[in-house]
């Protein structure tokens, strides 16, 4: 695992509590200035702290070096990951995110990502398919936030972020669960995995997304993340017909044996293929209460948010003992402790290539916290995954699976357990996947899209609206807010009321 650290610029609340620079950078070396100073090496320091130094690390800098490498290793047919760690407020979404003037690590990725695929399309005559996901782990419960609820797609996103019972959460709250498969690796069955044709597609389901995801102002943080985000890139390259493998008795037997009407590839090609999936994960940072002075649903988010990255530290911890041989024990890694690190067991242990950017604070308040999130960055540097080439024919995949689906039907006889009951509808639904047409998807996305657009319409509140909830005159003026984060955007309405001075 790569391990990349990143220094922002002092908080405007820092500058306001004359907070002073206690972190330095040399080379790859991060030096905090303690007595005496500690210094914790990585693969790459960025010293975003400072516009006006000649080591200053712009926004594009950070994500063409980082995701660079990502996407070159996805388009070889490797797996990828960029998770972002560090305290509230420490910068991280930022880094993922971006603004519209600097956009970071997703948009630029996306933006890149097409380019290289209009290049493989026109230079090496392949097919290239792209398909995203985008999911957050809320209080331990997974929730994807490309789904549309049909009878509540304006009520959903905000009985789920104020509600404290599971059975209040909507309906995709308890039916997303984590699976795990010898050949597909780590899955959530029933997320939506949309494809896309552009780049603007994929910057409005972006868009979608993060207007549903959690979010809230704390004392540390004004845009602070209140939920786990994972955005899932799957990269599809079908080689040209000339370059595909010749057919064998066997190959021929194999698609006789999984029948196979119609397939995802849309034109009934079963060839050589090369799958990738890249993970970019915001984690949200660890908090403590003395410093956000949370209350209500706030600090409970905190205590969730802390639980699942205390999870994580420990998952890291076994993973970092095993490779340095020190305090190795007997006992399987805890992946299955916390939702996110199930859902991060291939990209810390599998079949990834996976890069770690930490944020941390300059500001001398923030030592403790920055000291701590540069110990367990250098733990993260010491784990090493394996990753392989995704190769594969789709007609042996899908036969694979027929087969595993055929022993589980045989075992269901009778009064099926629950357990293989749940894992025969998690085949189903991969073999579905995997047979379902590409331009019946194509259909289907568009379809969901008018859907989508019609959700933020009914998220919106019209002016007359406004009006008739406080009761006011609809000449009465108003103030709104306004913020770059979109799931913040409109969140505060201020009246001023006429004839009324006040200072």
């Amino acid at each position: 695992v790569k391990v990349s650290v990143r220094v922002r610029p002092l908080s405007r609340r820092e500058v306001q509590r004359n907070c002073v620079c206690v972190v330095s950078m040399e080379d790859v070396t991060t030096i905090v200035n303690t007595k005496p100073p500690k210094r914790f090496t990585c693969d790459g320091a960025y010293w975003s702290y400072d516009s006006e130094s000649e080591d200053y690390a712009t926004q594009e800098q950070v994500t063409a070096e980082i995701g660079g490498s990502i996407l070159q290793n996805a388009f070889g047919g490797y797996n990828g990951c960029l998770f972002a760690y560090g305290q509230t407020g420490s910068g991280k979404t930022y880094s993922l995110l971006g603004e519209d003037n600097s956009p970071g690590m997703i948009p630029w990725t996306v933006r890149e990502m097409f380019v290289e695929k209009a290049r493989l399309e026109q230079e090496e005559d392949k097919q290239v398919r792209i398909w995203v996901s985008y999911l957050e782990i809320y209080n331990d419960y997974l929730y994807d936030l490309l789904e549309v609820d049909k009878e509540k797609p304006a009520l959903r996103p905000a009985l789920r972020r104020g509600s404290t019972s599971t059975s209040e959460l909507g309906s995709g709250a308890e039916k997303l669960m984590v699976r795990d498969h010898p050949k597909f690796g780590v899955f959530v069955p029933g997320l939506n995995q949309v494809p896309c044709e552009t780049p603007e597609e994929v910057r409005r389901l972006l868009a979608f997304g993060t207007r549903r995801r959690a979010m809230a102002a704390t004392a540390m943080n004004d845009h602070s993340s209140r939920s786990h985000a994972v955005f899932v890139v799957k990269i599809q390259q079908v080689d040209p017909p000339s370059q595909q493998p010749v057919k064998t008795l066997k190959s021929m037997r194999l698609k006789s044996t999984a029948t196979i009407a119609t397939q995802k590839g849309g034109e009934g090609d079963s060839g050589n293929e090369l799958h990738s999936r890249i993970n970019l994960v915001d984690l949200a940072g660890a908090e403590r209460q003395s410093k956000v002075q949370a209350e209500g649903l706030v600090m409970k988010q905190g205590c969730a948010i802390n639980k699942g990255l205390s999870a994580l530290a420990l998952v890291i911890k076994e993973l970092s003992d095993r490779q340095t041989k020190k305090g190795a024990t007997a006992g399987g890694i805890p992946f299955r402790a916390s939702k996110l690190t199930w859902l991060l067991k291939d990209s810390l242990a599998g079949n990834s290539k996976t890069h770690m950017l930490a944020n941390i604070s300059p500001a001398c308040e923030s030592m403790s916290e920055t000291i701590s999130t540069l110990r367990f960055a250098t733990s993260v540097k010491a784990i090493k995954t394996v990753a392989t080439q995704n190769r594969c024919c789709r007609d042996e995949l899908v036969s694979s699976l027929r087969r595993e689906i055929e022993q589980l039907r045989i075992q269901a006889l009778g009064q099926p357990p629950q357990q293989q009951q749940q894992q025969l509808v998690e085949r189903e639904k991969l073999m579905a996947e995997l047979t379902r047409d590409y331009a019946q998807q194509i259909e289907q996305a568009k379809q969901m899209q008018a859907a989508r657009d019609e959700v933020l319409t009914q998220m919106a509140v019209s002016a007359e609206g406004l009006h008739a909830a406080f009761g006011v005159d609809g000449e009465t003026p108003y103030l709104m807010n306004m913020a770059t984060c979109p799931s913040l955007a409109g969140c505060l309405l201020y009246y001023l009321p006429i004839g009324e001075k006040r200072a």
